[in-house]
């Protein structure tokens, strides 16, 4: 993610978040004390992930719908994410990860 004041999401399953962190480091450490299992996802702040990827030109609506509330409540923007307690701790395959 380019310099945004970010926070850090732990999503330990059903999509709950259990937790809020200021680093990536802060949220791997509640994860080992715990060992947890979930996501950690970084998301810039004051700001939808939606209109952050269009001023960020990671992303622009290209059809009608890509407009609507329904699609910008859902949105899911390629900001660095991580899973833990599956199948390693390494972070994610995803193309959306970046690289390390």
């Amino acid at each position: 993610m380019q310099e945004t004041a970010s926070v850090w999401v732990l999503t330990c399953g059903r999509g709950i978040s259990c937790g809020v962190f200021t680093t990536r480091e802060l949220g791997e450490q509640a994860i080992k004390k715990y060992g947890l299992r979930g996501m950690l996802t970084q998301y810039p702040l004051d700001s939808l992930t939606y209109d952050w990827a269009i001023e960020q030109d990671l992303w622009k609506p290209k059809k009608p719908h890509e407009t609507e509330p329904k699609f910008i409540g859902t949105f899911s923007p390629r900001t660095p994410h991580y899973h833990y307690g599956l199948e390693s701790e390494a972070p994610s395959g995803s193309p959306t990860q970046p690289d390390e």
